[in-house]
């Protein structure tokens, strides 16, 4: 029975590691001398934690930026971004040149998804301080996040001039150029971060993807054997290895690739939906509507699943 494998929609799973670099320093914890001991007993009550600290050196002294700053950056550990931003804003009006303040309040803009004002105040600390690698490194991250990769490459080439050896750096430049499908700079970038560190697996990951769309298959096959290798519980290196193989019409091969995925994370969407359409492919209607169900039900917006069961179903009404 001919089958329309036309309606089989596969997608490609890409390693990414965009994240930002965290916080621009460490609390500097003041020195306190105290010479009797109830005097001491009284602060370690205010003192619960560093929190209370600053909040009580603020109280005696609030015109001291430094102490916002600190205070900000316990919140920051906290995850109470809303009172770490106004610690951080009080720090800036008391000492507007502060690159540490604007950098850590781009942080919490970032991390409430306020990217446009992450970029403003990112951009504040990058004029303070130019020379600061992890500020043009973050800018990258909060440009490539918007889409805006033209811009994130610009300031992840700023980041590698100053630190040639920034692996993420050139990751990301990967990414970006990935994303603008300059393949042949993608694989410049990861083949860097592979020198690098050459036993990161998700690196033989994406150059196998890119080596599959190069039409370079030897390549991208030995890529993903290597990430395999490297990682042999890679969910997404399995699952890459039988796209290459269902592309190849090696189905025996992508089952055993997909199912090895499966087995590594049983909630692996498209994992399933790509055995589906192997299955599917080879005729096995009943394992292919399987996998499909199983695809929405992990995830129920899956539109390929969705696609293809629809497919699927009309065909076998026909039967």
């Amino acid at each position: 029975m001919a089958l329309l494998s036309g309606i089989i929609l596969i997608k490609e799973n890409w390693a990414s590691r965009v994240r930002i670099v965290e916080k621009a320093l460490i609390p500097v914890m003041i020195s306190v001398v105290i010479g009797l001991s109830v005097a001491a007993y009284a602060r370690n009550m205010v003192w619960q934690d560093e929190g209370t600290l600053w909040a009580d050196v603020i109280k005696k002294s609030p015109n001291k930026a430094r102490s916002h700053y600190n205070l900000g950056l316990f919140y920051q550990d906290q995850g109470r971004l809303d009172d770490a931003i106004n610690a951080y804003e009080t720090a800036i009006k008391l000492k507007p040149d502060d690159a540490k303040a604007f950098y850590n309040l781009a942080i919490c803009y970032e991390k409430q998804g306020r990217l446009d004002d992450a970029i403003k105040a990112n951009q504040t600390a990058i004029n303070l301080k130019p020379d600061d690698a992890k500020a043009h490194y973050n800018m990258g991250v909060y440009y490539q996040k918007m889409g805006r990769f033209d811009d994130a490459i610009t300031a992840y080439k700023t980041v590698v001039a100053f630190i040639p050896d920034y692996a993420d750096a050139h990751y990301n430049l990967g990414m970006c150029y990935q994303s603008l499908e300059r393949f042949v700079e993608a694989i410049q970038a990861y083949q860097t971060v592979k020198k690098l560190n050459p036993g990161d697996a998700e690196i033989y990951n994406n150059l196998g993807a890119l080596y599959r769309k190069q039409g370079r298959f030897d390549d991208a096959i030995k890529a993903y054997q290597t990430a395999i290798k490297l990682k042999p519980d890679y969910a997404e290196g399995h699952y890459n290895q039988g796209l290459f193989y269902h592309k190849q019409g090696r189905l025996d091969d992508a089952i055993k690739a997909y199912e090895a995925a499966i087995k590594l994370k049983p909630d692996y969407a498209d994992a399933h939906n790509n055995l589906g359409g192997a299955y599917f492919v080879q005729g096995h209607l009943e394992e292919a509507s399987r996998e499909f169900h199983a695809a929405l039900k992990i995830d129920p917006n899956h539109k390929d699943a969705r696609t293809n069961l629809e497919a699927l179903d009309r065909i076998m009404k026909n039967r």
